[in-house]
């Protein structure tokens, strides 16, 4: 099947590739052959010098446009919510709040955390969380007969 174009001169246009655009077909029409060739094997990726007529020329190229894939659509990056996070870390008084951490005592003994005590006392771990959120709420609870306190972070 053939697809005639006519451009706005009544120049008639016409391709054996029914998927030719109107806007290819007169870009195939007005260029070089150089442009042609060029245009070829870029579509294509072969490396060729040139086409035995012109009627080849654009048929073959006006083939290999329809048969080209269309540019993947640009991926449009979220803006992550990261980026505001780590720009407060910038702010002195954010960050130093930040980096205080609040230690445990149990006994006389001083630890980094909740799980590090009960580590350290041989207690199970499996309880450590849902107690460290009872700790947490009240600052000093017992568990299994230790005493713990939360020591503030300086």
């Amino acid at each position: 099947m053939k697809t005639v174009f006519y451009t706005d001169d009544g120049r008639e246009i016409v391709h054996d590739n029914p998927e030719t655009t109107k806007e290819q077909a007169m870009n195939i029409a007005e260029a070089t052959s150089k442009e042609l060739v060029d245009k070829y094997n870029t579509l294509t990726g072969k490396s060729i010098k040139k086409f035995a007529s012109r009627a080849a020329a654009e048929k073959q190229v006006a083939a290999a446009m329809a048969a080209a894939k269309p540019a993947p659509k640009a991926k449009i990056k979220k803006a992550s919510a990261g980026g505001g996070v780590a720009g407060s870390w910038q702010d002195k008084a954010v960050a130093a709040a930040r980096s205080k951490k609040d230690r445990v005592k149990v006994g006389g003994a001083e630890y980094r955390s909740v799980g590090a005590a009960f580590v350290a006392l041989n207690l199970p771990m499996n309880k450590h969380i849902a107690f460290r959120s009872e700790l947490k709420s009240k600052s000093r609870a017992t568990f299994e007969g230790h005493i713990f306190t939360i020591v503030k972070g300086e």
